[in-house]
């Protein structure tokens, strides 16, 4: 076991609640592998019906459409999906190929949204940042079916204390 004094021991307690990746370390699979096989069976199933020797008919079309918009739906919900990190009294929030670093206080709303399978924690912003006035992430998988994730109360109350901190801050 690791030993350590005091204030070492209390430092690596406050960066480990402070500074830790909120989003699943399933971000990258569910952002890009997944949605290439969906997009793909997408693609698959149009073609299936144009070389088939069924005739045109707008029944046929209607069926087209409805499983490609049924197979290219969770890629609307996963593609754009972002990596999270707490580093207090920010958020670093990444898409892979950019960083950008959003302060606490500048969320508006904190959300766990829920659609069949996908679940989803979405942070509203009061102003519009790089991605968007929505960060969308997927948070690390609980066993809490039916409940709202744990991150969000958590998030929802980190809200509130940057915010008064900068409230503070302003009156000094």
């Amino acid at each position: 076991m690791l030993s350590m004094s005091g204030s070492q021991s209390n430092k690596w307690n406050r960066d480990s609640l402070f500074r830790r990746t909120l989003s699943s370390r399933q971000t990258f699979l569910a952002k890009f592998i997944v949605p290439i096989f969906f997009l793909a069976g997408g693609a698959v199933v149009p073609f299936i019906f144009m070389t088939s020797d069924l005739p045109l008919t707008w029944l046929n079309v209607l069926l087209t459409l409805i499983l490609t918009a049924i197979i290219v739906a969770p890629c609307s919900a996963y593609i754009p999906m972002k990596v999270v990190t707490l580093n207090w009294p920010y958020l670093t929030v990444s898409n892979y190929m950019k960083e950008i670093t959003v302060h606490l206080a500048d969320v508006k709303y904190v959300e766990y949204v829920q659609r069949f399978k996908f679940k989803f924690v979405v942070l509203t912003l009061k102003r519009r940042s790089e991605f968007g006035r929505q960060i969308k992430f997927m948070p690390q998988v609980t066993w809490k079916v039916w409940k709202e994730h744990e991150v969000v109360g958590e998030l929802k109350r980190l809200v509130r204390v940057a915010e008064l901190d900068q409230r503070m801050e302003q009156r000094l």
